[in-house]
């Protein structure tokens, strides 16, 4: 395996009429591989989330929570690059709302044998209302 995409995976632009190749990560690359970026520290809750897209509001709870975004339980996940708005409240009281992005998805009728919780991650794009340091401290704090 050379960590390329199959010549039928490689994503085209039509440029001047012509099909374009753009350029492709290889796997494995902490560069180009969104797989391989740094984790920041997630803690685990479990709060309400409405989260709201171009068509419907939903309710789902989040199980976990990071200041750069959380992991949404969902029976029926939204599509990858998704634009959302979420609202919660910390368990502190201190309510948050946030325009977002669904960044991966599971799945649980795609693949049974390997998804336990299907839902999205989501990754914050522009806080509309909180506090980033309450939210940060409050990641930080032991779950012990």
């Amino acid at each position: 395996m050379t960590g390329f995409a199959s010549r039928d995976e490689i994503p085209c632009d039509r440029v001047a009429g012509k099909v374009q190749p753009r350029p492709v990560g290889l796997v494995g690359d902490p560069v180009t591989d969104p797989s391989m970026a740094p984790r920041l520290r997630r803690k685990t809750v479990y709060v309400e989330v409405q989260l709201q897209d171009e068509a419907e509001l939903f309710l789902h709870r989040a199980r976990n929570l990071s200041t750069g975004g959380m992991f949404v339980d969902a029976p029926v996940p939204l599509p990858v690059g998704s634009a959302v708005e979420l609202q919660f409240s910390l368990p502190t009281g201190t309510r948050f709302h946030w325009r977002a992005e669904v960044r991966w998805n599971t799945d649980m009728a795609s693949d049974k044998a390997k998804v336990r919780h299907p839902g999205m991650g989501v990754i914050f794009t522009e806080m509309v209302e909180g506090d980033p340091d309450e939210l940060r401290l409050f990641i930080m704090e032991d779950e012990g």
